[in-house]
């Protein structure tokens, strides 16, 4: 069931294992393949099923699939509770097909494993059953997705909940043109800019080496000191963000595989639904940066009054002597520091200013 007057669904294929659809809004923000899956129980009867999604994988080139329902397999006994161990055989028709297309799991939260089997007795046999698998043009378009898989209730299966939130980088890019603007009138060359600024001090310097007191002097010198500061502030920033460019493009070796696991990772990694103490759904960006502040503080606890050591306590234990103690105080001399860096690896993550290691033993 949808809505007309936000989707447009057209079937493109349907059979007794799958409905596949096309799925578009009619704001034009949604634009891609939703392939409902219902395994059947027999490996045999599922090879249709793989037959008939690989004909929709080179039809769709790279259009955004989302394939999600119940595939009635496993990919290995770690999704699996209780009964028999499973073969290779078992599950290699469906590892092959994800690995032989490139899919990726969606983003997840929830009832991980959801699927019961069947009842022996008074012993259950839980499964990975359900589950959502996405192409990388999904990924690509809808990096912000995820799909929570709610509690059964009734049923033996688990309801998906597939949310599409805006993507940051799309607000992002409706600021572009305006950025563009306020970069070529306040920043652009701004090394020159600096320059300019560092002859107009200085002129303003001689001027008031004439007459000291001179308020009108007094003032020019101020405002260009408060000039030139910002630009340099400003060149600096830019100087930095020059460096991580290059470093970024040096740094890895930029292959598709490479980026295309940057994304997945990224893509797992975002926190997109949480629940608060209270058990309430957090979707709001600002709320889950709230509540994630709010439990380490928690965990953290509050600040309280400690009273003083007592010397002669710690002097009762293990302590140094005098030649250990000015060992640890001693200062870190130079070859200490570049041993150090050169000990490290050149693609470690930038520090705080915005250098790498590579930076560091290049200067």
């Amino acid at each position: 069931m949808w809505d007309p007057n936000i989707l447009d669904i057209q079937i493109v294929k349907l059979s007794a294992q799958h409905i596949t659809c096309i799925v578009k809004s009619l704001d034009g923000r949604i634009d891609c393949v939703i392939s409902s899956i219902y395994g059947y129980n027999l490996m045999e009867n599922r090879k249709d099923l793989w037959s008939e999604l690989k004909l929709i994988h080179q039809s769709i080139g790279n259009t955004p699939w989302l394939l999600c329902g119940d595939f009635n397999v496993v990919i290995g006994n770690e999704e699996k509770l209780g009964g028999s161990l499973l073969s290779e055989a078992n599950t290699k028709d469906f590892k092959d097909f994800i690995d032989g297309y490139h899919l990726n799991h969606l983003k997840l939260i929830g009832c991980f494993i959801h699927g019961i089997i069947r009842r022996i007795m008074f012993s259950r046999v839980w499964s990975r059953l359900d589950r959502a698998l996405v192409n990388d043009s999904w990924i690509n378009i809808f990096s912000s997705s995820q799909v929570e898989f709610l509690l059964p209730h009734f049923s033996n299966h688990s309801p998906a909940l597939v949310s599409i939130y805006e993507e940051f980088y799309s607000k992002l890019k409706k600021l572009r043109g305006a950025l563009k603007e306020i970069n070529r009138k306040h920043f652009y060359n701004i090394s020159e800019q600096a320059q300019r600024a560092r002859h107009a001090l200085e002129d303003a310097q001689k001027n008031l080496q004439t007459s000291p007191f001179n308020p009108v002097f007094i003032n020019k010198e101020k405002e260009c000191v408060a000039a030139y500061n910002k630009l340099l502030d400003c060149e600096m920033s830019f100087y930095q963000q020059k460096a991580r460019i290059a470093w970024s493009i040096k740094g890895d070796r930029c292959t598709i595989l490479f980026h295309s696991i940057i994304k997945s990772n990224r893509h797992h990694n975002k926190v997109l639904v949480l629940y608060n103490g209270m058990g309430q759904r957090i979707t709001n960006g600002d709320e889950i940066a709230n509540e994630l502040i709010s439990l380490y503080k928690n965990l953290m606890g509050t600040a309280t009054d400690t009273l003083n050591p007592d010397k002669n306590i710690i002097q009762s234990g293990p302590c140094m002597n005098n030649s250990q103690a000015r060992i640890l105080s001693a200062l870190v001399s130079k070859d200490e520091v570049r041993n150090t860096i050169f000990s490290m690896s050149d693609n470690k993550a930038l520090g705080p200013d915005g250098y790498g290691v590579s930076f560091f033993k290049s200067a």
